[in-house]
Parts: structure tokens; C-alpha cells; sequence
């Protein structure tokens, strides 16, 4: 039996770009970490739109019951000035009427100006929070574009060497391959090593002579002596 020194070193190359291939896959940037901050600022804006609507709501009732106090404190006021009312009682009555509603435009006022201030700052903060949203929105859109476009092309990469990983082992005798994938799911993918410089090219354990002289010969396969691997002829 022939041995096939360079087609299980070929199938090592194509085991090798499949197994890196793979990795970088698996390493992509999803962008997931991007979409959770653009969701977070979305979020921020939806609960400063819900503030800022309810901020102008309060401030329409206030600015509506501000002016009913002010109406019924002029309605108050002209009855107590046009000199048609006399009883004394009444007009006490009158005058407390017109005070209570002058405390209650008070803090009406007041009520309106901190709603104002509210509205705001509220918007100030949205359009703020609007700008960050669509950034981060950007970003993770970007992000996303890169991923889809890296993942295409490695699994164009991968869906290209799959036939001729096929074709790669199926020149390899079985038992050989055998023992070939048998190492390579033991040895972390790597299941031929070249002997360079009497050194095993994989774990850099230095061969005996022996181990060269039997490799050069030819006459069976040669293992390393650490790791176990093919070794097959490298660059002396």
C-alpha cells in the first residue's frame, strides 16, 4: 500500500481552514449587545413620551382650573365692588370667598409654573434621549449588516469545502483515514504534523534520528513520539 503522505497532508489543509473558519464564525459580533443598548434607549424615550403627555395633561387641568378660580374670584370681586350687596354678613362672606379663591390662584400659579418648568425639561431630556436612540440604532444596525454580510461569506467559505474535504478523504485509504479521524478528534483537529528540522511541527518535540531517517524512507507511516500524529515531510 502506497503512503499517502501528501493527500493526508491535503486533507489537513482543508481540515485546518474548515476548523478556522468555523472559529471565526463562531466569533462574530451578533450586535446583540447593540440592540440591548438601542432597546434600553428606547425604552428611556417611550417613559419620557409618556412623562412629557401626562405633564401637558396636568398642565391643561391646571391651566383650566385657573381660570375657573379666576372667573368666580371676578364674579366675586364685581359683586363686591358694583354696591348692590349691603348686608354686612354678606359681604364678610364675600371678602373670605375672594380670598380663599386669591390663596387657590396662589398655588394654581405655582402648580402651572413647575408643570411648565416639567415640560421643559422633559423635553429637553427626550430629545437628547430621541438622539442617542437613533445612534444607538445605527450602530447596532451597522453591527448587524457586518454580521449578516461576515456569516454569508463564511458559510459560502464552508458550503465551498465541504466537496472537497469529501473527495480529499475519499482519496485516503480507509484504514489511514481511520486512524486519521480517530487523531484529529483527539488531537484538537490537527492529526498530521510535518517533521521540520528533526521537530514535530505540531507539539515541537524534537524526533530521533531514527524517527527522520524511518520518515524519509518511506517504507510506513512515522508517528511522533509526544503527540502521535502523522508526521509527514516538511521543509528541512
Amino acid at each position: 500500500m502506497p503512503l499517502q503522505f501528501q493527500e493526508l497532508w491535503n486533507l489537513q489543509q482543508i481540515d485546518t481552514e474548515i476548523a478556522r473558519s468555523r472559529r471565526e464564525r463562531s466569533r462574530l459580533d451578533d450586535g446583540a449587545a447593540l440592540r440591548q443598548a438601542f432597546e434600553a434607549e428606547s425604552r428611556t424615550v417611550q417613559e419620557l413620551e409618556t412623562r412629557l403627555r401626562k405633564l401637558r395633561a396636568e398642565l391643561s387641568d391646571a391651566e383650566l382650573e385657573l381660570k375657573r378660580v379666576e372667573g368666580k374670584k371676578t364674579d366675586f370681586e364685581r359683586r363686591l365692588y358694583e354696591g348692590k350687596v349691603t348686608n354686612p354678613k354678606e359681604l364678610t362672606a364675600i371678602e373670605k370667598e375672594i380670598a380663599m379663591l386669591g390663596r387657590q390662584r396662589g398655588r394654581l400659579d405655582e402648580t402651572v409654573l413647575t408643570l411648565m418648568d416639567g415640560i421643559e425639561t422633559t423635553t429637553t431630556e427626550l430629545a437628547q434621549a430621541t438622539t442617542r436612540r437613533n445612534e444607538a440604532e445605527i450602530r447596532w444596525q451597522e453591527q448587524d449588516e457586518r454580521y449578516r454580510g461576515e456569516t454569508a461569506r463564511l458559510e459560502a467559505a464552508l458550503a465551498a469545502l465541504a466537496p472537497r474535504r469529501e473527495a480529499a478523504a475519499k482519496a485516503i485509504e480507509p484504514p489511514t483515514l481511520a486512524r486519521y479521524e480517530n487523531l484529529r478528534t483527539r488531537q484538537s483537529n490537527v492529526a498530521v504534523a510535518q517533521l521540520i528540522d528533526a521537530n514535530c511541527s505540531a507539539c515541537h518535540t524534537h524526533m530521533a534520528s531514527g524517527i527522520a531517517r524511518k520518515l524519509h524512507d518511506g517504507q510506513s507511516y512515522v508517528y511522533c513520539e509526544n503527540c502521535t500524529r502523522f508526521l509527514v515531510p516538511g521543509g528541512e
